[in-house]
């Protein structure tokens, strides 16, 4: 459950974002979308070019990775192409081109218990740059 504030270091900055706005999937995904953006829904197959900051909970949000770290740039994606967890690939057609959006992956969308993150819940804000 969310407590009533959710902190998400995001950038360079905080950003607080009240629970309320999430919304939560049937499946258990929760998202709030910050912009939906103007360019076309996005479908399986379509090739985006995409910014992401991928936080784990049970790291105490450390950042795992991110393309706005120094060195790193935003990389090409397929939609359903299998490369990322299940959650992610439900995450990212909640966006449409030029979207953004912050997204909580429950562990049965992420890795299970069957990987090395284990039970971890995930934590990833999404950019569709194009």
């Amino acid at each position: 459950m969310l407590r009533a504030f959710l902190l998400l270091p995001v950038f360079s900055f905080s950003q607080t974002f009240p629970s309320h706005e999430f919304k939560i999937a049937q499946n258990g995904l929760q998202y709030y979308i910050e912009q939906k953006g103007t360019g076309k829904k996005v479908r399986k197959g379509d090739t985006l070019l995409i910014d992401f900051i991928w936080y784990s909970k049970s790291k105490n949000h450390e950042i795992k990775y991110s393309t706005y770290m120094k060195g790193e740039t935003p990389q090409n994606y397929v939609v359903d192409s299998g490369y990322y967890v299940k959650g992610f690939e439900k995450s990212i057609k909640k966006l449409r081109r030029t979207g953004c959006g912050f997204f909580i992956i429950p562990p049965k969308l992420a890795y299970g218990s069957n990987r090395l993150e284990g039970e971890d819940t995930l934590f990833y804000y999404i950019k569709i740059v194009r």
